[in-house]
């Protein structure tokens, strides 16, 4: 009985389904009525053509799904643009731009991250070409890996954009990672409500395998995995290069010169300095205190690994060091330019709080790209600013 209302369904008993079929004979000899049966039959074949998922048979199987399912419109697209996407991530990860942060002194040839860079890529390029076999051979899994595909790009754009780490133009900007993440997020609510994506892989025969939870383990541990050692590579090389730097400039520094393992500076006539350590911190930090004899002027100096010129980041590290003490005080920016120093670019912002007597606030950032690090100075004064190109000048990268 299942069977023949099954068959009535696709149409091989229509009989049954349409009992107004069956041929009526009337008064005059047993004629045949066709208009009705001439009325039915076309509707009915249109019906077997559109056979929603829920007319499917509870036993379906792959070849059943491309015998009567094909892929087309917005569903080739996508998986051309999976495939597309992988290929390209993989290219870009051999790139010579991609490459520069293995090259520069900032992350001292960190092979590890680049590394996991590579893999991470190639990962993501196999799994579209897997999302692509699945779709054709009408595996259970194909939805599953397409939106496994769409996360893992959404992720590591949202990475992207939190951390900052993209470029003014191209594939790195911040205004195509945005658009990414508005394609990441479009196309898997195409995934999840298409009605040509439940015709072709059906909710009801959708299911996952070990290696589909195998690869999300991938994705997720492979970058994990890399980050990590590679932060313990840069800690070893970022310590070892300190302590070289150190090793050489003994050797050739001058009885009022000082270093703290990434520049060379003179102390101006007339201060002294006190260098101080903290080796709790990564990286293990050495900043330099001086002060005149009344102690009228006192100067900090910290050196750092940065690159970044922009009027941001150098915001963001003055506000880091202003003095919450001296907010209770009226004051005045009195300066605020751009500036160099032996052919390095250096921000000075200048501000005058009103206590019994004038105190300036001298902060000054100054950054040498060659090298991958910078140099930050905050100074307080009575408004006698000579010794302060005196201790620019003086400064050494390398």
């Amino acid at each position: 009985m299942e069977t023949e209302s099954q068959n009535a369904k696709y149409g091989k008993s229509g009989q049954e389904e349409h009992p107004e079929l069956v041929p009526e004979q009337n008064g005059l000899g047993g004629n045949t009525s066709t208009t009705d049966l001439e009325r039915h039959s076309h509707p009915d074949t249109v019906q077997d053509c559109n056979a929603q998922p829920e007319a499917l048979p509870s036993d379906i199987t792959a070849e059943y799904l491309k015998s009567n399912t094909q892929i087309h419109g917005w569903l080739s697209f996508l998986l051309f643009m999976l495939v597309t996407h992988g290929i390209t991530s993989v290219l870009i990860s051999f790139l010579p731009d991609n490459q520069d942060y293995v090259e520069s002194d900032m992350y001292y040839e960190n092979f590890y991250w680049f590394i996991g860079d590579v893999l991470s890529a190639l990962i993501l390029c196999a799994l579209s070409f897997y999302t692509l076999y699945s779709f054709c051979k009408r595996r259970p899994n194909a939805v599953f890996l397409a939106k496994t595909y769409l996360i893992a790009c959404f992720a590591t754009n949202i990475v992207l954009s939190v951390a900052g780490d993209y470029g003014n133009s191209g594939i790195g900007s911040l205004s195509n990672i945005i658009g990414s993440l508005i394609g990441n997020a479009i196309w898997f609510l195409y995934l999840c409500f298409s009605p040509q994506v439940r015709t072709v892989i059906p909710p009801s025969y959708r299911k996952q395998t070990r290696l589909d939870y195998g690869i999300i383990a991938a994705l997720i541990a492979t970058p994990l995995i890399f980050i990590a050692l590679g932060i313990g590579e840069a800690q070893d090389n970022l310590y070892r290069s300190e302590q070289e730097f150190m090793e050489n400039a003994a050797l050739n520094l001058n009885d009022d010169e000082y270093t703290d393992g990434a520049i060379i500076f003179t102390c101006p006539a007339g201060f002294i300095c006190e260098q101080y350590y903290d080796e709790a911190e990564w990286p293990r930090w050495i900043w330099s205190e001086l002060a005149n004899s009344d102690s009228t002027t006192t100067i900090t100096i910290f050196s750092d690994y940065n690159t970044d010129e922009s009027l941001d980041e150098f915001t963001d590290y003055w506000e880091g060091w202003q003095n919450e003490g001296l907010e209770l005080y009226d004051s005045e920016v009195v300066i605020y330019e751009k500036r160099h120093a032996n052919q390095c670019l250096y921000h000075y912002k200048v501000v005058r709080y009103d206590l019994d007597t004038s105190l300036y606030w001298r902060f000054v950032r100054l950054l040498a790209p060659a090298s991958g690090k910078a140099c930050t100075i905050s100074a307080y004064d009575r408004g006698d600013d000579d010794y302060l190109n005196e201790l620019l000048q003086s400064i050494r990268f390398e």
